[in-house]
């Protein structure tokens, strides 16, 4: 049971989104202020796999909790959603460059809490076990200079997401921005899902199912995207290509405050924050290029 930490000081709206998250069977524990949260996150550990957090709360405020949070490697990966009934374009970027996964505006809308928690939580299990897989792989990947595989399917980036980020000593720091850049590739890349596209399905719950459609149509089928990687002495290099078309890719470099309410469109960004040294695009869109400095075996 995915188990969710909500930060948050009105009565009613606590009320509103346990009773929601509870319902389709996620677990809430609920704090009313920043410091009762942050005690709530050392007693647990680490162990959960959401936080959903007020920006304006009484003493620690949700700004001041979230930096400490971020900066912190035992809670740093754990995804938040931010709430807030803030519309300033500052205040939102401030928010997501301190490393806020989604903002939520009150009133809340029950449809989009739900798809970006269950996007959140999702992408979080699915790259959380990125430490330990064998001490065989270990050494193998010590030793790996180059490397070119090719992939088609969700499934395989998010398992070549968790494997290539072994190359990297801080794992953790590496499988979520490859994540991200590889699940691009396909739905964006080769299956030629727009943004608004995607925006409508996720809301709709029917974006798997697009991708299961599109990936055994005449049109789309068939098409791969490949990652070259390049091991050196001060750095690692990812290359990915993908068969689409290209895109814009200049507005997505940067969190925009006018997207910040959808479920969707902050991963090339945060890969760029968070994940590598650089990251650049190349020509048409369907080449990015990303260096990991300083790596030490």
């Amino acid at each position: 049971m995915p188990r969710v930490l909500l930060i948050e000081d009105d009565t009613f709206i606590a009320k509103m989104i346990s009773h929601v998250l509870t319902d389709v069977g996620y677990q809430v524990d609920h704090t009313a202020d920043g410091e009762q949260g942050w005690a709530a996150l050392i007693q647990s550990e680490g162990t959960y796999d959401l936080v959903v957090l007020d920006r304006q709360l009484p003493g620690m405020d949700g700004m001041m909790l979230l930096k400490m949070l971020k900066s912190d490697p035992k809670y740093s990966t754990i995804p938040v959603i931010m709430e807030t009934g803030l519309t300033d374009r500052d205040d939102i970027k401030e928010g997501l460059s301190a490393g806020a996964h989604y903002y939520l505006t009150k009133p809340l809308d029950k449809t989009l809490l739900l798809t970006v928690v269950e996007a959140a939580v999702q992408q979080y299990q699915q790259l959380s076990t990125v430490k330990a897989d064998s001490d065989d792989l270990a050494l193998i990947f010590s030793a790996v200079e180059q490397l070119s595989i090719r992939f088609q399917t969700h499934d395989q980036a998010i398992k070549l997401a968790k494997a290539l980020s072994r190359l990297y000593p801080d794992p953790n720091r590496v499988a979520l921005g490859l994540h991200e850049l590889m699940i691009n590739a396909i739905e964006h890349g080769n299956l030629g899902i727009s943004y608004d596209e995607k925006k409508a399905y996720l809301l709709e719950g029917t974006l798997a199912e697009e991708i299961e459609k599109r990936q055994t149509s005449s049109e789309w089928g068939g098409r791969e995207a490949r990652i070259l990687v390049s091991r050196q002495a001060d750095r690692i290099t990812f290359k990915l290509e993908d068969q689409g078309s290209g895109f814009d890719w200049e507005p997505y470099l940067e969190l925009q405050a006018e997207r910040a309410f959808d479920p969707n469109g902050r991963g090339i960004a945060m890969a760029r924050m968070s994940s590598f040294d650089t990251l650049e695009y190349r020509g048409k869109g369907n080449i990015v290029e990303t260096v990991v400095l300083k790596v030490q075996d």
